[in-house]
């Protein structure tokens, strides 16, 4: 049968040759010879890099352009890869800015570390009062302001969603971010928090990435977090998370640096800690009250806050005594001890 005469294969049929396994190509090692010439990541990924046992031998040569975002960027922690050779560009965005919106030009890494750099090209960016929505101009340097955002790569709003475009946009098409930062005197950015998580404490108000960035500096310290927990006085007060490496000092309050103005006394306000309902002990948000522990049974309108009570063996011992005494029989009737 001549070929052009030969019936068509109906629709869904495979033919023979095409189940015919087809030759692999051989594999190459060009991964364990090559290196990673543009790693972005966050904070997070690149300390838990730096304590590789194998880290301080590592070749860091190939390495063009680390970007480093998505979290507050400790400047030792920079500094730390600066040493290396490896110089880390901080980088600051959000998903309706495409994602970067400022970055960190190489030259600068170590005399402004900590920093999330300039505007990107064709990216404007204004800070104003979080309170009265008013520009912060040229003469207010290190005062925080929430970033204001305009560009191209800004998007143009959410779907279907009018009640969300009205809160995150002003009139003039500017994306109200949320977050807070500070403009130095040649124009670089410094991000201080969210404007959700800022810690009123008196009526001072307190910037969690602050504190971070200012504890971070201490000796035996490897991460910090800070969080606003509420407090019967000063209505909420400072909570700070540390992780030590095993065998550090203990870092005192004496020892933490403060903001050239404050008082050590403003940031040392101490208040409760423990969460009541929850088992793994957590802080409570300083937003709703409540554990931010998923298995929390606290409420809101509970006090789900009190101060954290030593565990020693004989309370303990105690308790357990209690337990088996109400699990055993009682004695029979009429029976002598």
């Amino acid at each position: 049968m001549p070929r052009s005469a030969r019936p068509s294969n109906p629709p869904g049929r495979t033919t023979t040759s095409s189940l015919r396994p087809r030759r692999r190509r051989p594999r190459t090692r060009r991964c364990a010879t090559t290196s990673s010439t543009t790693p972005p990541a966050a904070p997070v990924m690149f300390a838990a890099i730096s304590r590789c046992a194998g880290f301080a031998g590592a070749d860091l040569s190939g390495v063009r352009a680390a970007i480093v975002a998505g979290a507050h960027v400790p400047a030792a922690l920079v500094l730390e890869y600066a040493d290396r050779g490896m110089l880390l560009q901080q980088s600051w965005g959000m998903t309706e800015t495409a994602p970067a919106a400022t970055y960190l030009p190489a030259g600068r890494t170590r005399d402004k570390a900590g920093s999330a750099g300039v505007e990107m090209p064709h990216t404007r960016i204004r800070l104003v009062d979080p309170a009265t929505r008013e520009d912060l101009g040229p003469g207010s340097a290190g005062t925080p302001g929430e970033i204001l955002v305009k560009g191209p790569n800004v998007t143009q709003g959410y779907w279907n969603d009018p009640a969300a475009n009205l809160a995150a946009f002003t009139d003039d098409g500017w994306l109200r971010t949320g977050d807070l930062a500070e403009r130095d005197a040649e124009g670089f950015l410094t991000i201080v928090g969210r404007r959700t998580a800022m810690i009123n404490s008196g009526g001072e108000n307190i910037y969690p990435a602050e504190v971070e960035r200012a504890l971070a500096g201490l000796p035996g310290v490897r991460e910090v977090a800070v969080v606003g927990v509420p407090h019967p006085e000063w209505g909420e007060t400072v909570a700070v998370v540390l992780e030590c490496p095993d065998g550090a000092t203990r870092p005192s309050r004496t020892s933490a640096p403060t903001r050239p103005g404050r008082s050590p006394a403003t940031s040392s306000r101490r208040g409760p800690s423990a969460c009541r309902s929850c088992p793994a002990r957590r802080p409570a948000s300083s937003t709703c009250g409540r554990c931010a522990h998923r298995r929390c049974s606290a409420r809101p309108g509970q006090q789900s806050i009190r101060p954290r009570r030593a565990r020693g063996r004989d309370r303990r011992s105690r308790s357990g005594c209690a337990r088996r005494a109400r699990r055993m029989p009682a004695p029979p009737s009429g029976s002598s001890a």
